[in-house]
């Protein structure tokens, strides 16, 4: 075993990563490779070039500041001091905006996952799509201890304790929750890491003394480790201050004895190698696994308390807690740990090993030994990496090359993952002080990530002036950007749309020597304005926002979905922040389009103002594919065309018109035919009529009727073509979708139906699919009956239809109602706090009643159940 000893490590242990092929070695033409410049020519490719260009950037700058100890002392206690409870108003982030985004633009994306389940998805996302076998992801919510000021402060902790007469901690129930919608983003690789103290007083209190769990604290950890072992996910219990570390054991090994049984280690502990203690710890708890029959979860880290647990429970210096984990690490993957393995010895029990950890030498020793053990036959257990996101990326980076050189050789390479927190940026200071005292604790470490970080970020400035003097018309050769391999991600081919021109020739003569500032700020600009210039261009000239050509002037068919509307619940304005989670949120869930302003989003009670903000919100979250269809209907022609005017400068690509009927018995059916004409006429985009006669003083629209307002359409249009596109019957008659099926081409005009409880029979009629507000609470259930009737599996879609009919039932009672269900479940897959309060009607009308409520959930509970199960 060359460079290893028994804990100890030689240099030999850790080879060179830099093993690649060059960046300029991708360029097919010979030429073009003696143009580049020197520097890029011989170049290796680094771990570092497969972070996105955002995260490098800003990697460099939090590193040009940990790296440096007069930088980092005044932010480290800055950090600290934001910590602190009851601070003024410039230095708490909670009510200081200015300061909340510079944080987060900074300290916090360099850290953290997101502040709400959906930034947390698309960090994940980003995660994966970098290579990693998934991300460990951990709620920020936390109880420290300071043993030096004896004084515990929670970081987003609830402090009330049971309510009378409930017999429930509300401090559980929100940290529930949270984690429950944490399990929900949960993909194959992706892990949960959580804190107990998060869960409040009632918790750390039972913790601090090793006493039992409230009941209903126990009955959350069952309910998060049935799901997670559902999944086939894994649960970290992470380590936290020693107060309670103790306690927290204690539930690790309960929760490993009943979930740990089936060779899957769903449990994990956290064992800190700091702590003097942690080796007896852990032979206590191998004897444990050995006598219970179960699997011990083992995740290993050094600690991350130094500045606020008891100095003396630790290790006299770093090199000793080196040797502490080490030797740990390497015992295990020996299977000769705490008294078993071995000649002569007990038998080494089952153990799943997670190592977590940023030096280098650690890592790759343990990975080397691993590798070697399988190569050679030899007994070892199963064993994943991980670092903290926007730590040691070197490192990670470094090992997912390992892991594709393993699969280029046939050989299994290194399971890698980023962990992740997650919540409110104040939630998340207590985190991230403790790792600017890391980075602190470990100097050199985050000196030579620095180093890597410049010459990552000096190499592609100097790769992005090749391309721009490559591609000179006047002196350079003719090479595509998709020629050359670089982590700028080039998107060929490349088109600079007017109005901006770029003046040829562009040169940035090499070779560039910029201070690290200005390095970052000129591949920034670079990247943004020539290569994606669309980026910072999303107005056009007449400042109508810029969509998609390729939405067809038909809708598609499929499933949409008419948007609710969130308010603030102290002023009855509109929440935008949680609108556009709540749009990206449905157009990630298998809908076909989105109706905004449609009678689910209250538009009649909103301003015209508002109603503009809200589509071009949508457009903004959905982005310039997505379909979107706004409601514009009005008591006039000339409102109607006003708020089409509106829907299509923010971005719609189709209205939904209602026939004008404040005045029913004077809405003759010639008064809706004149008014659909001028309308058709004069609109800016397609016009989709919306028959619904609840709404409209009992006008209803007879298929005649729609049909001679098609054609009327067509016979005015100079091309013959109709601009009245399709209907959407809320009326619920099939009839009127078979006769307007047979009298028009799919391709000329859409049928759908108002609700989705007759989506099978509406499609059986000719429907093109279904608007159905019940599309807000379950959107990927509704979705999934139009698939599996499309796809002929009508047996598998008439059972879930009937599923979805039965728990429509109380959206048919009102807005309030659906709003209500979407606050208990799709909300909260969109991550969107305090959903029920922001989901209420707005003034004068009110919510609904607490029987409905129950009726609600208990009506909805199977359908929840099945969409779960389509997510998951």
């Amino acid at each position: 075993m060359a460079g290893l000893g028994k804990g100890k490590l030689s240099p030999t242990a850790c080879r060179p990563l830099f093993s690649r092929p060059s960046r300029g070695s991708s360029i097919s033409s010979a030429k073009a490779m003696n143009t580049l410049h020197p520097s890029a020519r011989a170049a290796p490719v680094s771990p570092l070039s497969a972070l996105p260009p955002g995260a490098l950037y800003r990697s460099l700058f939090v590193h040009s500041v940990s790296s440096r100890p007069w930088l980092l002392g005044p932010a480290i206690s800055f950090l600290s001091f934001l910590c602190q409870p009851k601070r003024g108003f410039l230095v708490d982030v909670n009510r200081n905006k200015a300061l909340a985004w510079i944080m987060k633009q900074t300290v916090y994306k360099q850290f953290c996952a997101g502040e709400t389940l959906a930034e947390t998805k698309a960090t994940m996302k980003g995660m994966r799509d970098m290579g990693f076998r998934g991300t460990i992801i951990t709620l920020a919510t936390e109880t420290l201890f300071d043993h030096e000021k004896n004084a515990a402060h929670g970081l987003g902790v609830g402090t009330a304790g049971v309510e009378a007469g409930s017999g429930h901690c509300p401090a559980i129930t929100s940290w529930l929750g949270r984690t429950l919608g944490a399990v929900g983003l949960l993909g194959e690789g992706d892990q949960l890491a959580i804190k107990l103290t998060g869960a409040g007083p009632l918790v750390t209190d039972a913790l601090a003394g090793r006493e039992r769990l409230p009941k209903q604290m126990l009955d959350a950890l069952d309910e998060i480790s049935v799901l997670c072992k559902q999944k086939q996910a894994s649960i970290l219990i992470d380590a936290e201050s020693q107060l309670y570390q103790f306690g927290i054991l204690d539930v690790g090994l309960d929760l490993m004895q009943r979930f740990n049984r089936d060779g899957h280690a769903v449990i994990y502990s956290t064992y800190q190698a700091y702590l003097k203690s942690t080796p007896a710890t852990i032979a206590q708890h191998l004897a444990a696994a050995a006598e219970g029959g179960y699997t011990l979860g083992l995740k290993l880290v050094r600690g991350a308390y130094l500045a606020t647990d008891k100095r003396s429970l630790m290790h006299d210096t770093k090199q000793d807690t080196d040797d502490a984990y080490n030797s740990i690490a390497l015992g295990a993957l020996r299977r000769e740990l705490g008294g078993f393995g071995g000649e002569g010895k007990v038998d080494f029990p089952s153990v799943h090993l997670m190592l977590c950890g940023h030096n280098k030498e650690s890592v790759f020793a343990a990975h080397a030994l691993h590798q070697r053990r399988l190569d050679q036959g030899l007994p070892t257990v199963p064993v994943g990496f991980a670092q903290l996101q926007g730590m040691s990326d070197e490192l990670s980076l470094g090992l997912l090359l390992r892991r594709k050189e393993g699969e280029a050789s046939s050989t299994k390479g290194p399971d890698v993952y980023k962990c992740s927190t997650w919540g409110g940026l104040g939630e998340c200071l207590g985190y991230l002080a403790r790792r600017a005292a890391e980075n602190r604790d470990a100097a050199s470490r985050t000196q030579d990530e620095y180093r890597a970080l410049k010459r990552e970020n000096r190499l592609a400035v100097t790769q992005l002036a090749d391309i721009v003097r490559l591609a000179d018309p006047v002196t350079g050769p003719s090479v595509r950007p998709s020629d050359l391999t670089s982590p700028l991600h080039l998107p060929p081919p490349l088109h600079l749309p007017p109005p901006l021109h770029l003046p040829p020739p562009f040169h940035l003569p090499p070779p560039l020597h910029l201070p690290p500032p200005f390095l970052v700020l000129t591949r920034l600009l670079c990247t943004a304005l020539v290569l994606d210039p669309t980026r910072f261009i999303t107005m056009a000239s007449n400042g109508a926002v810029k969509t998609s050509s390729s939405i067809p002037r038909v809708p598609p068919a499929g499933v949409w979905c008419p948007a609710v509307t969130y308010f603030l619940p102290d002023s009855d304005d509109i929440d935008l922040e949680a609108q556009s989670l709540y749009f990206a949120h449905l157009a990630r869930s298998g809908l076909t389009g989105l109706v905004i302003m449609g009678t689910n989003s209250e538009a009649f009670l909103l301003t015209r103002e508002e109603r503009s903000r809200i589509v071009s919100a949508a457009r903004a979250a959905v982005g310039a594919n997505f379909p979107l269809m706004a409601g514009v209907g009005a008591h006039s022609t000339k409102q109607t065309l006003q708020l089409a005017e509106d829907a299509a400068k923010a971005g719609a690509n189709y209205l939904l018109v209602l026939p004008p009927a404040y005045f029913g018995k004077a809405t003759t059916m010639a008064v809706v035919k004149r008014f659909f004409a001028e309308v058709a006429a004069k609109a800016p985009l397609p016009v989709v009529i919306y028959n619904f006669p609840g709404v409209c003083n009992g006008v209803d629209l007879d298929s005649e009727t729609i049909t001679d307002i098609v054609r009327q359409s067509a016979q005015a249009n100079p091309d013959g073509i109709s601009n009245v596109v399709g209907v959407k019957l809320t009326c619920g008659s099939v009839g009127k979708i078979t006769r307007l099926a047979a009298t028009f081409p799919s391709d000329e005009f859409a049928t759908f139906g108002g609700q989705s409880d007759f989506l099978i029979g509406g499609l059986a009629a000719g429907s093109a699919g279904c608007v159905a507000a019940f599309a807000n609470v379950f959107p990927a259930l509704t979705s999934e009956i139009y698939r599996l009737y499309k796809a002929g599996r009508f047996d598998e879609a008439m059972r879930w239809q009937r599923l979805a009919a039965l728990a429509e039932s109380p959206c048919k009672s009102g807005i309030a109602a659906t709003k209500f269900a979407v606050a208990c479940y799709s909300a909260k897959l969109a991550g969107i706090d305090d959903a029920e309060r922001k989901l209420r009607p707005r003034h004068p009308y009110e919510e609904v009643a607490e029987a409905t409520k129950m009726t609600v959930r208990k009506t909805m509970a199977a359908a929840s159940e099945a969409q779960g199960s389509l997510q998951g």
